[in-house]
């Protein structure tokens, strides 16, 4: 059952990473007007080339920081110059009034979070973290 749920678990990542670096595409096509095929490709190369440079996890996290950090500053400043009506976007976050609208989003944010999982796997292996003596520590980083 293992090998059975571990090539499900590969096939998703898969297929859900494919979702992120379409995703990273349309970014590049909004913020510069490149093509999504080239943006594909290039976050597709860019995205190899970490898994291939020795190290570069240290620098991923690092970036990761700083982008979580500027992620956070924007989604404050959209919020605060835009004022939402606080009252009804509360309401409609407990109680939607339409759940078929959310099966998009929710297959978009669960992708990538198995891709991310995925991701998290690989780079456990990569700093030899496998075995079960080391249980705790993979559960604790999931």
């Amino acid at each position: 059952m293992g090998y059975f749920i571990g090539i499900l678990l590969a096939l998703g990542a898969v297929a859900f990473n494919f979702g992120n670096v379409s995703g990273s595409a349309l970014g590049m096509n909004v913020l510069t007007g490149l093509d999504t095929t080239w943006g594909a490709i290039f976050t597709g190369i860019i995205g190899s080339l970490l898994f291939i440079v020795h190290n570069a996890s240290k620098r991923m996290d690092q970036m990761a920081r700083y982008l979580g950090l500027l992620m956070i500053i924007l989604i404050a400043y959209v919020a605060l110059t835009n004022l939402p009506p606080l009252a009804p976007t509360v309401i409609a976050a407990i109680v939607p009034s339409d759940f078929s609208n959310l099966l998009l989003p929710t297959l978009t944010i669960v992708g990538g979070a198995v891709g991310g999982y995925y991701t998290g796997a690989q780079r456990l292996i990569d700093v030899n973290l496998t075995g079960t003596e080391n249980t705790h520590n993979v559960t604790k980083t999931a």
